[in-house]
């Protein structure tokens, strides 16, 4: 396979869609902040989508934890960190990344 038997365009949401010459194409995720970016592929035989996503380590906005998050999750995510000891800011990111990989996995 060459260079140009591969082709990356957006579909209708934007999302990375990957265009092959031959062969099933991979589901693609891409997620970027600034200068840094990352990606995953996954075959598209094996998996129904793939999701990634990457958030700078700052503290949410409490709305939007609040929106983004139920009662009981929020909860969950603050029992979470006292375990370990680590600031709910950090689970709150880490549980905002995870739901936007499904999403993306998903095709949402």
């Amino acid at each position: 396979m060459y260079l140009a038997d591969v082709g990356i365009m957006p579909d209708e949401f934007g999302r990375p869609h990957v265009r092959l010459s031959h062969g099933d194409a991979p589901h693609v995720s891409i997620s970027h902040k600034g200068l840094e970016a990352v990606a995953v592929a996954a075959g598209a035989g094996s998996f129904r989508g793939a999701g990634i996503d990457m958030e700078l380590a700052k503290p949410m906005p409490r709305e939007l934890v609040e929106d983004t998050f139920t009662a009981a999750e929020r909860a969950l995510l603050e029992a979470a960190a006292a375990e370990v000891g680590e600031s709910p800011d950090l689970w709150y990111l880490s549980g905002w990344a995870a739901k936007e990989s499904l999403g993306k996995a998903l095709g949402r």
